[in-house]
């Protein structure tokens, strides 16, 4: 009797080694995205979506701009670097524009009759987002202004530049980096 007491534990131990050594660990979790493809605000990282109203009304969404470069603009109108390089990026908008390059200004936090009013006075031709309640500067984690993401053709960041850029020759340089130049035609 008490060998039979000492074999069923055994064989219970016997049984669950054999079905445990017969299951492999469990696959690793199946990422959505390669990890050089994943969504955020970094270079190498795809551009968080989103959309956001313009100052005529019409809505914008990063994700229907894909195939084109994007200039992504953070700023606001009482900050003076973000004034300062206004005319800088609307002489790169007028020399870029043909080239396939999409522009866009996010206000962060005003008002849209001040943001327009702003718009009208400097002459600013492409396109102001208005980030009245400041959720995509979040997702974007911008900390000062004012931020700028150039993201490429396949909605990927290739450069983050924060503070103000000088002339239009720096803003020429960094969409340099997110357009393919079409040689020239003979």
């Amino acid at each position: 009797m008490k060998k039979k007491m000492l074999l069923i534990p055994l064989a219970l131990l016997l049984v669950m080694s054999l079905v445990a050594a017969g299951c492999p660990d469990p696959p690793p979790p199946v990422q959505d995205e390669p990890p050089e493809m994943q969504t955020g605000p970094q270079v190498g990282k795809l551009a968080p979506a989103f959309t956001l109203p313009a100052i005529d009304g019409q809505d914008i969404s990063l994700h229907n701009l894909r195939g084109k470069a994007v200039l992504l603009n953070f700023w606001a109108t009482w900050c003076p670097s973000c004034r300062a390089e206004k005319p800088h990026l609307i002489a790169a908008y007028n020399d870029f524009a043909d080239r396939g390059v999409v522009m866009l200004g996010v206000n962060i936090g005003e008002s849209p009759s001040l943001v327009r009013e702003y718009v009208i006075q400097k002459g600013i031709p492409f396109p102001v987002l208005l980030d009245t309640e400041t959720q995509v500067a979040s997702l974007y984690q911008v900390r000062g202004i004012p931020t700028t993401f150039l993201i490429d053709g396949q909605g990927v960041i290739r450069e983050v530049r924060i503070g103000a850029f000088r002339n239009a020759a720096d803003v020429a340089a960094s969409l340099g980096k997110i357009i393919e130049m079409q040689p020239a035609r003979l």
